[in-house]
Protein backbone atom coordinates (compact mmCIF):
# COMPACT_ATOMS: atom_id res chain seq x y z
CA UNK A 1 0.00 0.00 0.00
CA UNK A 2 2.87 2.36 -0.81
CA UNK A 3 3.88 3.04 2.79
CA UNK A 4 0.29 3.63 3.91
CA UNK A 5 -0.15 0.45 5.91
CA UNK A 6 -1.63 -2.80 4.79
CA UNK A 7 -4.80 -4.21 3.32
CA UNK A 8 -6.10 -7.56 4.52
CA UNK A 9 -8.47 -9.56 2.32
CA UNK A 10 -11.03 -11.40 4.40
CA UNK A 11 -13.42 -13.82 2.78
CA UNK A 12 -16.06 -14.73 5.33
CA UNK A 13 -19.17 -16.80 5.64
CA UNK A 14 -21.39 -15.09 8.17
CA UNK A 15 -21.08 -12.10 10.45
CA UNK A 16 -19.47 -13.81 13.44
CA UNK A 17 -16.22 -14.64 11.58
CA UNK A 18 -16.17 -11.10 10.15
CA UNK A 19 -16.61 -9.53 13.60
CA UNK A 20 -13.97 -11.80 15.15
CA UNK A 21 -11.43 -10.89 12.47
CA UNK A 22 -12.25 -7.17 12.68
CA UNK A 23 -11.83 -7.19 16.45
CA UNK A 24 -8.48 -8.94 16.11
CA UNK A 25 -7.19 -6.74 13.28
CA UNK A 26 -8.65 -3.46 14.61
CA UNK A 27 -8.73 -1.88 11.13
CA UNK A 28 -9.14 1.82 10.41
CA UNK A 29 -11.80 0.93 7.90
CA UNK A 30 -13.63 -1.91 6.19
CA UNK A 31 -14.28 -2.14 2.46
CA UNK A 32 -17.28 -4.35 1.72
CA UNK A 33 -17.55 -5.69 -1.83
CA UNK A 34 -21.24 -5.89 -2.72
CA UNK A 35 -23.27 -6.04 -5.94
CA UNK A 36 -23.50 -2.22 -6.01
CA UNK A 37 -22.13 0.74 -4.03
CA UNK A 38 -24.17 1.96 -1.08
CA UNK A 39 -24.11 5.29 0.75
CA UNK A 40 -25.44 3.84 3.99
CA UNK A 41 -27.96 1.47 5.40
CA UNK A 42 -30.57 0.89 8.07
CA UNK A 43 -30.20 -0.83 11.42
CA UNK A 44 -30.67 -4.57 11.05
CA UNK A 45 -31.90 -7.33 13.30
CA UNK A 46 -30.28 -10.51 11.98
CA UNK A 47 -32.08 -13.60 13.31
CA UNK A 48 -29.97 -15.53 15.78
CA UNK A 49 -28.97 -19.06 14.88
CA UNK A 50 -26.29 -21.59 15.72
CA UNK A 51 -23.85 -22.61 13.01
CA UNK A 52 -21.38 -25.46 12.73
CA UNK A 53 -18.01 -24.17 11.64
CA UNK A 54 -14.78 -25.80 10.56
CA UNK A 55 -13.26 -28.42 12.83
CA UNK A 56 -16.50 -29.05 14.69
CA UNK A 57 -16.60 -25.53 16.14
CA UNK A 58 -20.13 -24.31 16.88
CA UNK A 59 -20.91 -20.59 17.16
CA UNK A 60 -23.87 -18.23 17.41
CA UNK A 61 -24.69 -15.85 14.60
CA UNK A 62 -26.96 -12.83 14.48
CA UNK A 63 -28.15 -9.97 16.64
CA UNK A 64 -28.95 -6.28 16.34
CA UNK A 65 -26.62 -4.12 14.25
CA UNK A 66 -26.73 -0.33 13.83
CA UNK A 67 -27.57 1.89 10.90
CA UNK A 68 -24.45 3.11 9.13
CA UNK A 69 -23.30 5.90 6.85
CA UNK A 70 -20.62 5.05 4.32
CA UNK A 71 -17.28 6.80 4.07
CA UNK A 72 -17.74 7.05 0.27
CA UNK A 73 -20.39 7.07 -2.46
CA UNK A 74 -22.65 9.80 -0.97
CA UNK A 75 -24.80 9.82 -4.12
CA UNK A 76 -25.34 6.04 -4.14
CA UNK A 77 -28.61 4.61 -2.85
CA UNK A 78 -28.81 3.30 0.68
CA UNK A 79 -29.66 -0.29 1.43
CA UNK A 80 -29.36 -3.13 3.89
CA UNK A 81 -25.87 -4.63 4.09
CA UNK A 82 -25.28 -6.92 7.09
CA UNK A 83 -21.44 -6.88 6.82
CA UNK A 84 -21.43 -3.06 6.73
CA UNK A 85 -23.75 -2.87 9.74
CA UNK A 86 -21.58 -5.38 11.60
CA UNK A 87 -18.41 -3.37 10.87
CA UNK A 88 -20.18 -0.17 11.94
CA UNK A 89 -21.09 -1.82 15.25
CA UNK A 90 -17.35 -1.80 16.02
CA UNK A 91 -17.04 1.91 15.26
CA UNK A 92 -15.15 1.23 12.03
CA UNK A 93 -15.41 3.40 8.90
CA UNK A 94 -17.21 1.49 6.16
CA UNK A 95 -17.19 1.72 2.36
CA UNK A 96 -19.50 -0.49 0.32
CA UNK A 97 -18.54 -0.72 -3.34
CA UNK A 98 -19.02 -2.92 -6.39
CA UNK A 99 -16.36 -5.44 -7.49
CA UNK A 100 -15.35 -3.32 -10.49
CA UNK A 101 -14.70 -0.33 -8.20
CA UNK A 102 -12.44 -1.95 -5.58
CA UNK A 103 -9.24 -0.42 -6.98
CA UNK A 104 -10.77 3.07 -7.13
CA UNK A 105 -12.09 2.67 -3.56
CA UNK A 106 -8.65 1.67 -2.26
CA UNK A 107 -6.99 4.55 -4.10
CA UNK A 108 -9.54 7.03 -2.75
CA UNK A 109 -8.92 5.75 0.76
CA UNK A 110 -5.15 6.17 0.27
CA UNK A 111 -5.67 9.70 -1.04
CA UNK A 112 -7.77 10.56 2.01
CA UNK A 113 -5.08 9.54 4.49
CA UNK A 114 -2.38 11.99 5.60
CA UNK A 115 0.47 12.68 3.18
CA UNK A 116 -1.45 11.70 0.05
CA UNK A 117 0.01 9.10 -2.29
Amino acid sequence: MEGKGEAVLLIHDGLTPLLAAARELNPRGVLVVAPAPLSGGPALDVPERTLDGAGGLTYREGGAFPAWTGAAHPDAPSGACPPASAAASLGTAVVVTAPADVRAALEAWMDATPHGR
